[in-house]
């Protein structure tokens, strides 16, 4: 009988019983206003026609799509070490997930990231050690009281308005710091009133005219295929970015003469698994240093690598490098510019001699800025496997990067920015910022750029190349790979293939696109993806532009 049918019969119902039924009506309503037991009864039916081996494995997993979504409830930081043995800070970030708090994700940032580096007398070691444990601290402070209170409550995935508060939050200790500054300034001018003011700096060369602009769109629209039409046509929803592979570095860290190929980079050709091109890269580095070894005079050498994880190897000659490779290549029977093709990072300005305006591009051998344009010219027209030049000039020489560019029009390769490109990323549509006749960007990711930076500029720039690499010291962490994909972005740089925290991303690249394979949804880049089909029309580092086709804007 029930309560109800109890107290019509003027039966004497006890406190218990009564707190007991009103306890039982409130659960009641509890259940019948979150559809608890409509669902359960939906799965036991469903349960019970499929009969699964692991029924509570089974309940599980149907409760666990009706879950609350997760939420994050504190951030936590810690010391830790990177790949080059410094202290940096790390960023855990903890939600509330089924009702129990766990960890979900990590991000570690250097401490020595933004500090000068090259400083050997002791005063300068210990005031960059200083500076670099207030930093670490700084960071560690922030993390956990500030963003961690912030961030509370937020959904996770929401990365929108979390870049949002975080970008706020930097940019007002940003304008705290300069005020600091300023009024730090302004003190000591005030001590020091008779100083002498130095000279201003000469003026920066002028970009080219408003004449120059329609021959300008012009060859930034041929020049930003060089490199992509390397990608053939095909259909898809998920690309993997075309992966450019570090082989050499003959920088100035090198051991030789050689200074202007701070780096000389692969790419393999199209219409190959990343499997494939990886293991044509290996069998291409293996044959450099076999013909290294075999020239050596010295007996078996032993190759330094660098922290890109490319071979550290000394040249005495601009050629030299380039002169091995094609030897390689011909001993693999790869053709260079169709089989594989190379891009040469020159750091140009790494190479820059001040006092004489002239670059260092070999020791003791100075190049003016237009003397340069010929070498370049010259590699280009010899090995033709050449197919980008990443920062050949500094930012500042914009009539060298104009001529060179001018230079190359009917040549396969492009002009490529790098350190020349320093603006931040959301400033990516402000083409004023690029040198004349850039066909692309290396887009960098740093300490202070967003997910959401990135995605801004990633779709800004989707008529230019863009080449994602990460920027700072190694992580043994992948995410970089699943950032690159995510983004869509047309090539990805992830250094050279010695070690194992380089070699953990493209194995984890091998695995996405094996991934995409699978659920059916890879795709790679087609040229109406690039530049559009009625736009133009190349062969691979062909010149031929389609009748009636018109510029692509720039601007």
């Amino acid at each position: 009988m029930s309560f109800k049918g109890i107290r019509g019969c003027n039966s004497r119902v006890s406190k218990e019983d009564q707190e007991f039924y009103d306890l039982r009506q409130r659960a009641a309503e509890y259940y019948r206003a979150n559809s608890v037991p409509q669902n359960i009864e939906g799965v036991l039916n469903q349960m019970f026609l499929e009969k699964p081996d692991d029924i509570y494995g089974y309940l599980a997993n149907y409760f666990s799509q009706h879950s609350a979504k997760a939420v994050i409830c504190r951030t936590e930081g810690k010391e830790v070490y990177d790949g080059n043995g410094q202290i940096s800070a790390q960023a855990d970030v903890y939600c509330i997930i089924r009702n129990e708090e766990k960890w979900v994700s990590s991000g570690a940032v250097p401490s020595h990231g933004e500090l000068a580096s090259g400083r050997t007398d002791p005063s300068g070691v210990a005031e960059e050690s200083s500076a670099q444990s207030h930093a670490l601290e700084t960071a560690l402070s922030w993390i956990n009281q500030p963003i961690s209170t912030m961030l509370r409550g937020l959904n996770p995935s929401d990365q929108t308005t979390i870049d949002k508060i975080l970008s706020d939050f930097f940019l007002a200790r940003f304008l705290e710091n300069e005020d600091e500054k300023r009024k730090e300034s302004e003190a000591e001018e005030q001590k020091s009133a008779e100083s002498t003011p130095e000279p201003a700096p000469p003026p920066p060369p002028q970009p080219p005219t408003k004449d120059r602009k329609g021959a300008d769109k012009a060859l930034l629209r041929k020049k930003s295929v060089c490199m992509e039409q390397c990608l053939p046509p095909t259909a898809g929803d998920i690309h993997i970015p075309f992966p450019m592979v570090t082989v050499l570095s003959c920088g100035r860290m090198s051991p030789g003469k050689l200074h202007l190929l701070e780096e000389v980079i692969v790419l393999p050709a199209a219409g190959q698994r990343v499997r494939e091109k990886i293991a044509m890269v290996l069998d291409l580095q293996k044959e450099v240093k076999r013909i290294l070894n075999s020239t050596s005079k010295t007996g078996t050498l032993v190759f330094p690598v660098t922290d890109g994880g490319a071979l550290l190897v000394g040249f005495d000659r601009v050629e030299q490098p380039l002169d091995v490779l094609m030897e390689a290549c011909a001993n693999l029977q790869l053709t260079p510019g169709t089989d594989v093709h190379f891009a040469l990072s020159c750091a140009a300005h790494t190479l820059l001699d001040y006092s004489k305006g002239k670059y260092e591009i070999v020791a003791g051998t100075l190049k003016a800025p237009g003397e340069l344009i010929e070498v370049y010219e010259s590699l280009i027209s010899r090995y033709p496997g050449i197919c980008a030049l990443i920062d050949p000039f500094r930012k500042e020489d914009l009539e060298q990067w104009d001529k060179l560019s001018c230079a190359l029009i009917g040549q396969p390769c492009c002009l490529i920015a790098d350190a020349a490109f320093c603006s931040p990323p959301r400033l990516y549509g402000d083409k004023r910022l690029l040198p004349p006749g850039v066909a692309g960007v290396v887009l960098k990711h740093v300490n202070e750029t967003t997910i959401t930076d990135l995605l801004c500029a990633t779709s800004e720039g989707r008529d230019s190349t863009t080449i994602l690499e990460q920027s700072g010291t190694e992580w043994c962490d992948d995410y970089f790979v699943d950032l690159a994909v995510g983004l869509g972005v047309k090539f990805v740089k992830l250094g050279g293939l010695m070690g194992g925290v380089r070699l953990a991303r493209y194995n984890r690249l091998m695995m996405l696109e094996e991934e995409l394979t699978r659920q059916g949804i890879l795709g790679k880049l087609t040229r109406q993806g690039i530049l559009g089909s009625n736009q133009l029309e190349l062969p691979l580092f062909g010149t031929s532009v389609s009748p009636g086709s018109e510029l692509l804007e720039t601007e």
